[in-house]
Parts: structure tokens; sequence; C-alpha cells
């Protein structure tokens, strides 16, 4: 079954190349920002790693003003978790590494790199749920 479907989508896509003048590219394509490989570790790596550095970049920009705690959330929720939203909505889950590195970002400019107030695990509220 698997080869006759392959044989199939072979046949259509050289069809198709032929009558539309175009040549497949096994290397990488880039569409509404998202850049597409063939490996998933290299996309992600690719699509996400100038993301977080722009990420990084929003917040040493904002941790330079003196900001009330309500300001420091307006500020991630506002400017920089939306740097974030779109390539990880359309990429497959990153690794452990990255969300820990987007986490440590977050809570450093929450707390300006100062001892944190309130701990981690009381923020983010874990429930089970029992069906």
């Amino acid at each position: 079954m698997y080869y006759s479907q392959t044989w199939k989508f072979k046949k259509y896509r050289d069809n198709f190349f032929a009558k539309t003048n175009t040549n497949w590219t096994s290397n990488k394509a880039t569409t509404l920002g998202i850049t597409f490989t063939n490996n998933s570790h290299e996309m992600l790596n690719e699509n996400l790693n100038p993301k977080i550095k722009e990420f990084e970049l929003c917040l040493h920009k904002w941790s330079l003003w003196k900001l009330s705690l309500l300001g420091i959330i307006t500020v991630l929720k506002s400017f920089a978790v939306p740097k974030l939203i779109y390539p990880l909505t359309l990429l497959h889950n990153p690794d452990q590494n990255c969300i820990n590195k987007i986490k440590k970002l977050m809570f450093q400019f929450l707390w300006d790199n100062k001892p944190e107030k309130i701990q981690e695990k009381r923020l983010f509220k874990t429930t089970v749920m029992v069906v």
C-alpha cells in the first residue's frame, strides 16, 4: 500500500512540475516567515533561535526602565511573548532546553535579576483531572 501511494505521489509530482516548469528543492523553503526543512530539529533551530534572540533583546530594552510589577507583566504579555507565539504555534514542540531558556529569561526580567519573591512552583499551579 505504501509503495503504491509513493508511486502515485511521484507520478503526480512529476506531472505537476512538467506542466508548471518548476523544480523540486530538497534544501529548505521559506513562507510566511517560517523556514521549512527536511530535518525537524534543524527547522526548530532555524526558526526559533532568531525569535528567542528578539525576545531577549526586547526584554533587555525594557529592563532599562524602572517598571512596576504590573508594567513588567504588561511588557511580557504585550511585547515579548507575542514574538514567540507565531513560530511556536506552527512548529512541533521545542525541546526542554529551549523552554527552560525562555522561562529563565522571563523570570530574570520579572524579578529584575534578583532572587524570586514568589517561588516558581507557586506561580504555576498544576491541576490533575481525574476521569
